[in-house]
C-alpha cells in the first residue's frame, strides 16, 4: 500500500506516525516554503537508491 499525502502533512510527526503503523513507502509534497528539506532532497544521492 502506497500514502500520499497533501503538503500540510509533510512534518517529521505525520512521517513518524506512519512509520509506527508498519507504513514503508509514502509520498508527500515539499513545497518551495520547505527550504531546509528540500535542500536535503536535492543533496540525495538519489542515483544510489535501489527502485
Amino acid at each position: 500500500m502506497v500514502f500520499t499525502s497533501e503538503a500540510m502533512h509533510t512534518q517529521r510527526e505525520y512521517a513518524d506516525y506512519l512509520l509506527s503503523r508498519g507504513a514503508h513507502h509514502y509520498i508527500v509534497i515539499v513545497k518551495r516554503n520547505q527550504k531546509n528539506l528540500r535542500k536535503q532532497l536535492k543533496a540525495r544521492p538519489w542515483q544510489d537508491d535501489p527502485l
